[in-house]
Formats: structure tokens, sequence, C-alpha cells
């Protein structure tokens, strides 16, 4: 897990969307089912929590930047449909980060 631009970030190496969004959906729950107040929210009167998804398999193509993108419009568009959800996105064949690419 890292903490990038005030946004957590975790990677899941081996891991299709399916899975992916699954956990993220799991992730919100356990979030919401703490019930820590949240009197100035309009989505929920507790904590809640928006989550962008997205995947890709390693092969040529684009930077790993691509992928970090992704995660951040799935994440605004969560939040664009009224928070508390997990929106998510498989990259296509012409997006995918590279073999080698670091993060």
């Amino acid at each position: 897990m890292t903490n990038t631009e005030g946004k957590q970030t975790i990677l899941l190496p081996e891991t299709r969307l399916a899975g992916a969004l699954k956990l993220a959906e799991k992730i919100g729950a356990n979030i919401m089912s703490l019930g820590i107040p949240h009197r100035l929210s309009e989505t929920a009167p507790v904590v809640t929590a928006s989550l962008g998804v997205a995947t890709a398999r390693p092969c040529s193509g684009s930077s790993p930047a691509t992928l970090w993108e992704m995660a951040d419009r799935m994440l605004y568009l969560a939040k664009q449909e009224g928070r508390n959800r997990v929106r998510g996105e498989a990259l296509t064949q012409e997006a995918r980060i590279p073999a080698s690419g670091a993060f």
C-alpha cells in the first residue's frame, strides 16, 4: 500500500478485474461497517469510501502511468456517481503496461 497525492493505492499482482472489484467492495463495506459518524456527509451518516480499480496484464505498450491514470479516473467516476461505491475497468490491449515497466 502506498499514499500518492493523498490517495491510498494498493497493488495486487496476478489479480484480475473481478477479483480486484470484489476486494474493493469488501474494503468499502468494512469501512462503512465501522460506523464512524460523519455528520457532514450527504452520502451516509457514517464514513464511507469511493474506490477506483484498474487492471492490466504485462505486455508491450504504454507506460505504467496509464494504469495509475485509469484507476484515478475510476475513483472520480465512483465519486461522481454518488460516492460510497466501486468502479473499475480493465485496460485494453493498446493501453496495457509494458512487461518491463517498473513502478
